[in-house]
């Protein structure tokens, strides 16, 4: 029965995640062909909002998009498929900062970071540990919103092999969204497999 019911989630987030990476590109192009169609003398007025040294938000070039270059550090808390209960921490390394397709503000990172969960199903119980190693595509749709979908591969490592799974690896995809209400804050939710949900900050 466990087996089963993880078998059509992964094949439910496997599904998902697909239709995200499909859907992804083409909701930032279709942004940026709309910003595209802002005349001169609009862009113009918007030069006003910056003073005469050309400072703007520091978080974005002067093409409007924005900085990719900079660690990005987070911590969440997650609920997973088997009833876990735990918390974790992440940081993404930028290393194609321009994107990867011409037009959308994206950005290519290597995320690496691990999840601390407490398990509990029934008759068994313990503490498990997912550590993970994923590349992370960011699409900025605004100033305040970002999309980004994650493939890559964890493992377990469980302390009551007797009871729970042995430790093993594990394909990792997620899709996840950020709101951004600083230049280095954000909230974040995501979801995928096979960690769950997870609901954190950005740093």
């Amino acid at each position: 029965m466990i087996y089963d019911g993880a078998m059509r989630a992964k094949g439910l987030t496997l599904l998902l995640f697909g239709a995200a990476l499909f859907f992804a590109p083409a909701t930032v192009w279709a942004q940026d062909d709309e910003e595209e169609e802002l005349d001169e003398g609009e862009l113009d007025g918007g030069d006003e909002d910056f003073d005469e040294e050309g400072d703007g938000d520091a978080s974005f070039d002067d093409g409007g998009q924005r900085d990719h270059d900079s660690l990005r550090f987070d911590a969440h808390l997650m609920v997973g498929y088997y009833a876990e209960l735990g918390i974790g921490v992440r940081l993404d390394i930028p290393i194609v900062s321009n994107g990867l397709i011409d037009g959308p503000d994206d950005d290519l990172s290597i995320t690496l970071g691990a999840e601390v969960m407490y398990i509990y199903y029934e008759t068994f119980e313990g503490i498990g540990v997912y550590p993970l190693l994923a590349f992370q595509w960011n699409f900025y749709l605004s100033e305040s919103w970002s999309i980004f979908p994650e493939i890559g591969v964890t493992l377990l490592f469980s302390s009551n092999r007797e009871v729970w799974f042995d430790t093993f690896i594990a394909p990792h995809a997620m899709f996840g969204v950020r709101w951004h209400f600083s230049e280095r804050n954000a909230l974040f939710v995501r979801a995928g497999w096979p960690h769950g949900v997870q609901l954190g900050v950005t740093f």
